[in-house]
């Protein structure tokens, strides 16, 4: 505190002179308007003794420069009532306001020269959170460090102090402190892991000795079983050389089986062609009675028409003829092909006497009007499938009221599916698995050919034919034979043709 007289000076401005000639006791902080020092000044009027007249006013200043000399580390601020810093541990904060000033009170610090004219501007520090009871996390600017603001009031004057303490310290103990968590927790955990690796290490230990002993044990039995061993198979040699001698001896009798098995296969190939020079003859000789009948009547037209199919029978048995050579030679063309719908109508010439009084149904995919339907097969052999088919269909209605055969097709996206059914009796349940063997028959006068003959041209170009009844589940597929059912429930026997389209 100093003393001095500042007596003829106008202080009418400063708002501590006023509230003394107001008669009052005047507060009031700023700058000295003579000795450019701040300080507080605190203010009384001054009377005539015994009256009650003003001579003046007496006016203390304190100085409070003191407070520039604390730990700037940890800022220590005082504000006024218009948030305006005077006091600050950090000098370059004085003068600065903590929130912007209104004009009005802007204008009022200017008037009053509370602070000698200085300039008045925001401390750039922002607030990046608030805490409970009113205590901040502020900042000074982007990369500036961090403090943790709280303020107290000085109720006489309307004072604000704030104090500041860094968190930079507290970052880093709080950094160290996760650290070091994170060692003990990662240490805690090779300690586990160390433990439990010892404990399975025991255990792996004690399940290798048990494996070893183990394995020592089957060692001693394979040896025992060893010994054994050899001493059968020496006992085994000498039952061989006997079952040697047996066995040159059905090797022989074996060689004379297979010859007499390619005998009988000879038989049945060569029974098979003069089976398929049966039926043209047979057509010829019918055609010949009825063309004589058709003479002696003057019908020329059913004449002419049996000549011409004469002719294409004499013709079909020269191609017939000509097959035999393919069959002395075994050779098959792959690349042959015939048109479904043509082949049934040359049979259906041949066996147009057999046709009387006998219902046929043909699908339309079938008929001549349809597009041509090709399968991969000659067109001879396509025919003899169908002649033996289509024949033991009509032997089968013979002793029927109303006989029937349907011939149904089922075009599939690479294959065909051609069906001949009849509405006969039926094929007996333990003829099924024999019906396609050779020189097997169920007929008085049949040769067992017909059906084997078929099976295996459709063999040949890679299809199959199946015989079944409609009812009951019988079918049987090749020579090989198939499934036997109750023959009580059986009866219309169909035939399922597949062949391959080209």
């Amino acid at each position: 505190m100093a003393a001095s007289n500042f007596d003829g000076g106008d202080y009418n401005f400063r708002p501590y002179f006023i509230d003394a000639m107001k008669g009052g006791v005047g507060h009031f902080f700023g700058i000295g308007t003579i000795s450019v020092e701040p300080g507080y000044y605190i203010s009384q009027p001054v009377y005539k003794e015994g009256t009650h007249e003003k001579l003046g006013v007496a006016v203390v200043k304190l100085n409070l420069e003191w407070l520039q000399g604390a730990d700037a580390s940890e800022p220590l601020i005082v504000t006024d009532d218009h948030g305006v810093i005077f006091l600050s541990s950090v000098p370059a904060w004085k003068y600065h306001t903590v929130r912007p000033l209104p004009q009005n009170i802007e204008a009022s610090v200017y008037e009053t020269r509370q602070y000698a004219q200085q300039s008045i501007t925001p401390l750039p520090m922002s607030i990046v959170k608030t805490l409970e009871g009113g205590a901040q996390i502020v900042r000074g600017g982007h990369n500036a460090p961090a403090f943790l603001a709280t303020q107290r009031s000085i109720s006489e004057p309307d004072w604000q102090l704030i104090t500041m303490a860094p968190l930079d310290p507290v970052e880093s103990e709080a950094q160290n402190a996760v650290i070091v968590t994170a060692l003990v927790y990662v240490s805690l955990c090779l300690l586990a892991f160390y433990w439990r690796m010892r404990r399975t290490r025991g255990r792996n230990m004690i399940r290798s000795r048990e494996l070893l002993q183990t394995a020592y044990a089957e060692l001693n039995q394979r040896v025992d079983k060893r010994t054994a061993d050899l001493s059968d198979a020496n006992a085994q040699l000498t039952r061989e050389v006997a079952e040697r001698t047996r066995g040159t001896e059905s090797a022989r009798r074996a060689r004379r089986t297979h010859s007499g098995e390619q005998t009988r296969r000879a038989r049945a190939d060569g029974g098979g062609h003069t089976y398929e020079l049966n039926q043209p003859l047979a057509a010829l000789h019918s055609f010949s009675d009825n063309t004589r009948v058709q003479i002696d009547r003057g019908d020329q037209a059913a004449t002419r028409e049996n000549l011409e199919a004469i002719a294409s029978l004499t013709e079909r048995m020269g191609n017939i003829t000509n097959q035999l050579k393919l069959f002395v030679t075994k050779a098959r063309p792959k690349n042959a092909r015939a048109d479904v719908a043509r082949e049934l109508s040359n049979v259906f010439s041949m066996l147009r006497p057999r046709m009387k009084n006998v219902a046929v149904d043909v699908a339309p995919e079938l008929t001549g009007d349809a597009p041509p339907l090709f399968v991969r097969c000659e067109d001879l052999r396509l025919e003899q499938v169908f002649i033996n088919l289509i024949s033991n269909a009509f032997d089968a209605v013979a002793s029927c009221d109303k006989p029937r055969i349907a011939i149904e097709a089922d075009v599939r996206e690479s294959t065909i599916e051609i069906v001949v059914r009849d509405n006969g009796p039926g094929t007996p349940a333990d003829a099924l698995p024999r019906l396609f063997e050779p020189f097997f028959t169920t007929k008085e006068m049949g040769h067992g050919l017909g059906l084997a003959i078929s099976s295996a041209i459709a063999r040949d170009y890679g299809g199959s034919l199946v015989a079944r009844n409609r009812e009951a589940s019988i079918v049987a597929d090749g020579p090989e034979g198939g499934t036997q059912a109750d023959a009580d429930r059986s009866h219309s026997a169909e035939f399922v043709l597949i062949l391959y389209c080209v």
